[in-house]
Formats: C-alpha cells, sequence, structure tokens
C-alpha cells in the first residue's frame, strides 16, 4: 500500500496493463485462430482493454482518495463548463486532419478514399464510428487523463506528459494490433509498422488531450478529442490498402497531427487551470 502511495501513476500504468493485457490473453483462442474466429471475439476483446485504464483508476482512486477521490474522479466527466471553442477542437480538429491527409492521398489514388465514401461505407459505418469513439473515450480517459494526466502535470510540461502518456497508450495497443490487426503478416515489419500507424499518431492524440485538459480541466472534453480520434479512425480508415500505403497515410497523418499541437501553442490559449485543485 505504500508503494501505492509513493508511486500512484506507475501503480495506475502497471495495473492498466496487467487488467487489459490479461484480458486479451485470456481472450486469445489457443493454437492457429482464423480471422474469423478472432473478428468474433471483437467486443469482448475491446472491452477488456477499456477495463484496463478505466478500473484501474477507478480500484486506485478508491484506495488513495476515498468515496471523495471517486467523486473527484466522476466530477471530471460533467465538468462542462468551457469555452464553445475547447468543444469544437475536441469534436472536429482530428477528423478534420484526418480528411486533409487521405483527401490529398486520394488525389494521387483513389486507394486512400475513406471507407465512409466508399461502397463499403454508409449509415452503418458512421454509427459503428460514433458508438466505438464515444466508448472508447469515456472509459479509457477516466484513467488516462482522470488519473495519471492530472497527477503528472503537476510540476511538469504539457509536451513532457504527452510524450509520455501517448508512446505508454500507443504501445498498450500492442497485443490486440498484433493479432486482431493481423499483426504476424507483417513480420519484420511489424515492429515499424506498429510505431508509424499506432504510437506516433496516438503520441501526437495524446499531445492535443494533455493540452485541452491542461486548459480546462475537463476529462469531458478529453475524452470527446479521444472520441474523435477513434471514431474518425473507424469512419475513414481505407478499406484495401496495402501495408506501406497504412505506414504512408499514417505516418502524414501523425505528422499533421503533431503540427497542429504545435500551432495550439503558437497560436491557443496560453496557460492552463492549477492541477492542484483536482487532485
Amino acid at each position: 500500500m505504500s508503494a501505492i502511495r509513493r508511486h500512484p501513476v506507475l501503480s495506475y500504468f502497471l495495473l492498466a496493463f496487467a487488467i487489459a493485457w490479461a484480458g486479451v490473453f485470456m481472450l486469445l483462442p489457443a493454437g492457429d485462430p482464423g480471422k474469423e474466429e478472432l473478428d468474433a471475439l471483437l467486443g469482448p476483446v475491446f472491452i477488456a482493454m477499456a477495463l484496463g485504464p478505466s478500473l484501474a483508476s477507478v480500484l486506485l482512486t478508491a484506495v488513495l482518495g476515498g468515496r471523495s477521490g471517486i467523486k473527484a474522479l466522476f466530477g471530471g466527466l460533467v465538468r462542462w463548463r468551457t469555452g464553445p471553442g475547447y468543444y469544437l477542437l475536441a469534436l472536429v480538429l482530428v477528423p478534420a486532419t484526418a480528411l486533409l491527409v487521405l483527401g490529398i492521398f486520394a488525389a494521387v489514388s483513389p486507394v486512400f478514399t475513406p471507407i465512409l465514401f466508399s461502397t463499403a461505407g454508409g449509415v452503418p459505418v458512421l454509427i459503428t464510428g460514433v458508438s466505438v469513439g464515444l466508448a472508447a473515450g469515456l472509459t479509457e480517459e477516466l484513467g488516462w487523463t482522470g488519473f495519471a494526466t492530472r497527477r503528472l502535470l503537476i510540476g511538469r510540461s504539457v509536451v513532457a506528459v504527452g510524450l509520455t502518456i501517448g508512446f505508454l497508450h500507443g504501445f498498450w495497443h500492442l497485443l490486440v494490433e498484433y493479432y486482431w490487426g493481423d499483426g504476424a503478416s507483417y513480420g519484420r515489419w511489424f515492429i515499424p509498422y506498429f510505431i508509424v500507424a499506432w504510437v506516433l499518431p496516438l503520441t501526437a492524440l495524446r499531445l492535443l488531450i494533455v493540452w485541452v485538459f491542461h486548459r480546462t480541466q475537463s476529462t469531458l472534453i478529453a475524452a470527446l478529442t479521444h472520441a474523435s480520434y477513434t471514431g474518425a479512425l473507424v469512419m475513414l480508415w481505407p478499406v484495401g490498402i496495402s501495408q506501406g500505403e497504412e505506414m504512408l497515410w499514417t505516418g502524414a497523418f501523425a505528422a499533421t497531427l503533431g503540427a497542429a499541437f504545435v500551432a495550439l501553442n503558437v497560436f491557443g490559449p496560453k496557460g492552463g487551470g492549477s492541477m492542484q485543485d483536482i487532485v
């Protein structure tokens, strides 16, 4: 117990990974499962992964802060009074960035056409994107932001916190991407692909989330930013592209999202709320 109190954020990350990865391993079929068998488990796998950051935050908050801590943790999800510009940023910036990048690539090759605008798209893809995005954002940010970010921001910069959590958030997807993303087919290219397609974009996203949370102290705004990212990729990810094409567009997406973060730091509002007030 004393170790948890001395190192609450480290304890959080260890527990979040343990819960999520243990769930994934428990759900992983024995032997050499086929794609259909794995796809049938996507729902339970999503739940197992979402339980990692959310359940870890609730358990550790209960240990460290009791009822008042739990109230403050969930209170961040209903902290909605902030400027409308932050809502616009949370909901529009990431999808607009993805559309911009894919639009440029699609002008060169139609294989980069977002699934939403292809023959395989339509209302079902839109509904799936919104639903999955909101579920991921609201559950995961209860931990990544509600527990970890607000503690790490005390005495640290937005960039330092964003890079730290961004890397861990990206790496957290490793098992699921390897098994459910057909990682074995990439061979020696899996790690480079994983870094470019997952770690770099999620690190850019995390920088944006930490930036907006630092200024609003709202876990809700952070969750909506995360939701717009997940939902946008579900709705826009091109179907039928090659591994090299995936790395090409996701790398450009990560770079553009990172550039957006730099622009916000230069031209956006300065300062932020005190993290001491909400820990």
